[in-house]
C-alpha cells in the first residue's frame, strides 16, 4: 500500500467522525449526511482500488482515470454551487417578504398610533 492510499484512508475516517458527530448534534440534514458518507466511502474505495477510476474512465471514453476523477468532481462542484445559489436566492427572497411585512406593519403602527 502506497503512502497517499494511507493518507487518504486516515483523511476519510476523520472526516466520517466528524460527519458523524455533526449528525449527532443535529446540525446537518439526513440527506446532506447520506451524500456525505457516499461520497468518503467512495474516496475509500478510489484510495484502495485505484485501478477502478481507469475502468471508469475508460468506459466514458476518457483516458486517465485521474482526468475522470477531476471531471467528476468538476461537476459534482458545480451542483453543489448551483444547489448554494438557489438557496441563497430562497433566502433573500424570504428576507425581501419579511422586511416588506414589517415595513408595512411599522406604517400601520404609525398611523394608528397618530
Amino acid at each position: 500500500m502506497f503512502l497517499y492510499q494511507v493518507i487518504f484512508i486516515i483523511m476519510a475516517l476523520i472526516a466520517l467522525i466528524a460527519i458523524i458527530i455533526r449528525q449527532k448534534e443535529g446540525r446537518g440534514s439526513y440527506l446532506s449526511f447520506v451524500v456525505s458518507l457516499l461520497v468518503v466511502g467512495a474516496l475509500v474505495i478510489i484510495a484502495i482500488f485505484p485501478e477502478l477510476t481507469a475502468n471508469f474512465a475508460s468506459i466514458f471514453g476518457i483516458k486517465r482515470g485521474l482526468d475522470f476523477v477531476f471531471i467528476v468532481g468538476i461537476l459534482g462542484t458545480y451542483i453543489f454551487l448551483y444547489k448554494i445559489y438557489n438557496m441563497l436566492d430562497a433566502l433573500e427572497n424570504e428576507l425581501t417578504d419579511l422586511v416588506r411585512k414589517l415595513a408595512l406593519k411599522d406604517e400601520y403602527n404609525k398611523k394608528n398610533d397618530d
